[in-house]
């Protein structure tokens, strides 16, 4: 077979096995924090800014068919977990009760961020 459409071939076998693992993994609350955070770099967020933030993702990788962990009841406190779970691995800063981002740990936030990447 021809590069180009081998290439094609293969694309479509990753895109299949990763919607494939998508619909099986479920999210978990640390990612979705993690991608919110990284979603807006340099941005403090209020608490209820990061929820609603966190609550705007789910809905979203729901729609493309991933299965939350959480119960939609109870994401407030998973999202609170999550949070403090970010901000014990310092991950996360906390100033003046806003929420933000730790600058020299960015990478390591994007690699949180990124296991759910495929679902957005």
């Amino acid at each position: 077979m021809p590069k180009e459409p081998r290439f094609a071939h293969v694309d479509a076998l990753a895109r299949h096995l990763m919607a494939a693992v998508g619909a099986l993994v479920p999210v978990l609350p640390v990612p979705l924090v993690a991608a919110a955070l990284c979603a807006a770099p340099g941005r403090r967020f209020s608490a209820i800014e990061l929820k609603a933030a966190v609550e705007a993702l789910a809905e979203r990788v729901e729609r493309g068919g991933a299965r939350i962990c959480v119960p939609r009841s109870e994401l407030d406190e998973a999202v609170a977990a999550g949070l403090e779970t970010l901000e014990l691995r310092r991950l996360v800063a906390r100033e003046d009760g806003l929420y933000r981002a730790a600058p020299a740990e960015s990478a390591l936030l994007r690699y949180y961020a990124s296991s759910i990447a495929h679902l957005m």
